[in-house]
């Protein structure tokens, strides 16, 4: 603190802007014999040194800063195997290092259900529980997702002001910032922060520091989803080879289960073909998550005017999922049997061999291109487990009437 006899009679004082315009501190000089000592060149002067000082500390300060972040990276590939929650907890550690992390979310998406689920949430440096919600007409987090681009808000409020909708958030926050969580073009979720007291808080190097930790976490999150899906596929083995005498409709009960642990299993179908009969029939279907009875129809594979794409599959003999269903129709010329036409369809063949036992389907009917490669290979390796699980339900059946039968044959013989 200075004292009395040495203030300084002239002051000059110019912000070091960070890029974005956030204040990081400030340059200031001082006279402590001359009134009026800084004419208006020295100032312009000094604001541009000003400016070039922040750079340098702002440049020098990301360096370090992603120097930081790629050693949490290094640590996210060297223990591959962690989980979604271990994943997000390292995020929050990292970024409660470099960035004001007391008021933080991560928010993960699932498109199917049009949810938006909170695995990590702090307020005020504690943890909360935040329930899962459907996701918003209008809303920071929601704006994230449907750009997946970042966003960076010095004046919350206003945000919602322009758009004549009132913060989610009482009292709103006065800073807000969150980017993307991105595994190729699909958005997996969002990181945010946000501040309660201070406007402009955030600046393009903190924006790029949680872009940088957020696209090593979608990384690790991607890696821990497919550890997790091929964990489900090895549950889906080792239950059907336990089970060995489990019966048919037990079989697609436990596929629909296991795949519902991965993927939007409301609309969903199991088709089983019969090609002396030339027939199709449904024995699981599932519309709105509300189990349905279908009934059998007439199939002509053979024929690629009639059928849909359960036909197609069955022709095929390998996975169909069109990227636009109504433009497949039209295209084939087919009249759709379910309307409205879905907006996404995935369909695997139940194969043993080169037979085709049938088809298993999964629609959506709000979303288009909402299954990707992943989803058919874990459906379609699935689908070959129980492919093999129905036909030995099958012989056995058949071996079990084979064997009543000669039962019957000696008992009559032995009578006789």
């Amino acid at each position: 603190d200075y004292q009395p006899a040495s203030f300084p009679r002239s002051w000059l004082i110019a912000p070091l802007k960070a890029r974005g315009g956030a204040v990081m501190g400030v340059l200031v000089a001082e006279n402590l014999h001359r009134e009026r000592a800084y004419e208006k060149e020295l100032q312009t002067w000094f604001t541009a040194a000003a400016n070039r000082v922040a750079g340098t500390l702002s440049s020098l300060r990301l360096v370090e800063s992603l120097r930081a972040v790629n050693r949490v990276g290094q640590r996210l590939t060297a223990e591959a195997r962690q989980d979604i929650p271990q994943v997000l907890n390292l995020i929050h550690e990292q970024a409660s290092q470099l960035l004001d992390a007391r008021d933080m979310y991560i928010a993960l998406y699932d498109p199917g259900l049009q949810e938006l689920s909170f695995p990590l949430a702090y307020y005020d440096g504690v943890r909360e529980d935040w329930p899962t919600r459907e996701l918003r007409p209008i809303g920071v987090t929601e704006e994230v997702i449907r750009k997946g681009k970042p966003l960076r808000l010095d004046n919350y409020l206003q945000w919602y002001v322009d758009r004549k909708e009132d913060p989610p958030i009482q009292p709103p926050p006065k800073s807000w910032i969150g980017v993307p969580l991105l595994s190729g073009d699909r958005v997996l979720g969002v990181i945010a922060l946000q501040n309660d007291e201070v406007e402009g808080l955030y600046s393009e190097d903190d924006q790029d520091i949680l872009q940088t930790m957020a696209n090593q976490a979608a990384i690790a999150i991607a890696n821990a989803r497919l550890v997790e899906r091929l964990r489900a596929v090895n549950e889906v083995g080792q239950k059907l080879t336990a089970g060995v005498r489990l019966k048919e409709s037990e079989i697609l009960d436990l596929i629909r289960q296991q795949a519902g642990r991965l993927m939007d299993t409301r609309d969903m179908f199991i088709a089983f073909y019969d090609d002396t009969k030339q027939e199709i029939s449904f024995p699981l279907a599932y519309r709105d998550d509300e189990r349905e009875a279908w009934p059998s129809r007439s199939a002509n594979i053979a024929d690629l005017t009639q059928g849909g794409l359960t036909e197609e599959v069955l022709r095929a003999k390998a996975p169909v999922y069109p990227p636009d269903v109504a433009a497949w129709y039209d295209e084939h010329g087919i009249k759709p049997a379910v309307t409205p036409v879905p907006k996404s369809w995935l369909g695997v063949p139940l194969m043993v061999e080169e037979r085709v036992l049938g088809v298993i389907a999964l629609q959506n009917d709000e979303i288009e291109n909402l299954y990707e490669p992943d989803d058919m290979e874990v459906l379609q390796t699935m689908a070959a487990q129980v492919a093999v699980a129905l036909e030995n339900v099958r012989r056995y059946k058949t071996l079990e009437a084979a064997n009543k039968k000669i039962a019957t044959t000696q008992d009559l013989l032995t009578r006789s």
